[in-house]
């Protein structure tokens, strides 16, 4: 499932998509949040934009730190009061943290990859198994980026995907979830849809015959 998406000609990543770009082998969603909140050194200067009228707003360190870093932490320690096993608590909190990450946000690609190679890169200071020795090839073929992960179960990639418009719509996650947002409306006027779906709408099914005809 390729995860790239285009902004006004310049590669983004979805911030719900960080995880998967390495299998969940480096950064997990409470990772992910902590390097946008600037808790991490090595992702210190790393930004996050949402999309905003016809341009971007960068999202604050603050935000982060206060928001989806508290209720990651709040998801973990909910799990942990609860779980029977390890593994089963981890599977929990695998499916639950990824919407905890706002859809509709993004990182710049090339930047990502500064930081995650600044990290992790062949001159990096990281190791996946602390304390132990990898072979190189092995360490590096971990920490590579895939853009094009396998992400088998369809709830998820839309999940990973929502809120951004994909070029293909009728196929698209964006566009499935985009359904799921209009369906209350299917037997009213188009006016009156919020105006914000009015122009997801449009962007999406124009130009197919009666595409303001829910």
């Amino acid at each position: 499932m390729k995860v790239i998406v285009e902004i006004e000609g310049r590669n983004a990543i979805p911030v719900r998509a960080i995880p998967f770009l390495t299998n969940w082998a480096t950064m997990s969603p409470g990772v992910v949040a902590d390097a946008l909140a600037g808790a991490t050194h090595h992702f210190r200067g790393l930004a996050s934009f949402r999309i905003e009228g016809s341009g971007q707003k960068k999202i604050s360190t603050t935000w982060w730190e206060n928001f989806p870093c508290r209720q990651l932490k709040a998801l973990s320690d909910e799990i942990r009061a609860k779980e029977t096993t390890h593994e089963t608590g981890y599977q929990e909190w695998r499916s639950r943290s990824i919407p905890i990450l706002p859809a509709g946000v993004f990182v710049w690609q090339d930047e990502y990859e500064t930081c995650h190679n600044y990290f992790h890169g062949p001159d990096g200071t990281s190791y996946l198994i602390e304390g132990n020795w990898l072979p190189e090839n092995e360490q590096l073929t971990r920490v590579a980026l895939d853009f094009d992960p396998f992400i088998p179960q369809s709830h998820i990639q839309r999940r990973v995907m929502e809120g951004f418009h994909q070029p293909d719509a009728k196929t698209s996650p964006a566009f499935e979830s985009l359904t799921e947002l209009i369906e209350q409306y299917a037997t009213g006027k188009f006016e009156a849809m919020p105006a914000h779906l009015r122009e997801r709408v449009v962007q999406a099914f124009f130009p197919m015959p009666h595409w303001d005809q829910l």
